[in-house]
């Protein structure tokens, strides 16, 4: 089994730069594991526990998709968190304006995985840019209100010329990406 999941690769920005290095001033290491800025990216989704011997299936399934969709446009506009059961906060985020290119992709993924039987998981889709993962769980006032400050900020525009099925590999120092296939979009 390999930890699986499929996203587009953001190239940061000066304001995304800017802004999280405000964020780890309120919120410094070790509250917060910060995302590498070479890591960030925009999950288009996550399939977890995949099987090998199903990989070459998967990236036939891809290539179909990637074949249907032309590049497009994002922006990356917007900050804000997730939070635990105990609404505790758990991941800071900027998000993604949403798009109809983006959305069509993710749900033409969903679709072709559960046609050939490898994903029933439509688990509500909330487009983002995962910043940090909080470890030490408190519920920080000052930088709920730091974020909401960034709510229609614009952080990057760009534009998606492919997407990766990407290998996540879980480390005490956090996530290892290894990508497995870039697929070019028309």
């Amino acid at each position: 089994m390999k930890r699986l999941f499929i996203a587009i690769h953001v190239n940061t920005s000066s304001s995304l730069t800017d802004f999280t290095k405000k964020l780890k001033h309120i919120a410094p290491f070790p509250a917060v594991k910060w995302v590498d800025p070479e890591q960030y990216h925009l999950t288009l989704k996550f399939l977890g526990d995949f099987p090998e011997n199903n990989i070459r299936s998967l990236i036939s399934i891809l290539k179909e998709i990637a074949g249907r969709h032309q590049s497009f446009d994002y922006t990356i506009k917007g900050a804000g968190y997730f939070t635990n059961r105990e609404n505790l906060l758990k991941v800071l985020w900027a998000g993604i304006k949403p798009s109809k290119p983006f959305l069509d992709i993710n749900k033409d993924i969903n679709t072709a995985l559960e046609e050939n039987g490898f994903s029933k998981n439509h688990d509500h889709f909330k487009p983002h840019l995962t910043l940090g993962r909080i470890k030490k769980n408190n519920h920080d006032n000052e930088l709920i209100d730091f974020i909401y400050g960034y709510n229609n900020f614009t952080f990057v525009e760009a534009k998606a010329t492919n997407f990766v099925l990407i290998e996540s590999k879980l480390t005490r120092k956090g996530p290892v990406y290894k990508t497995i296939q870039i697929f070019n979009l028309q």
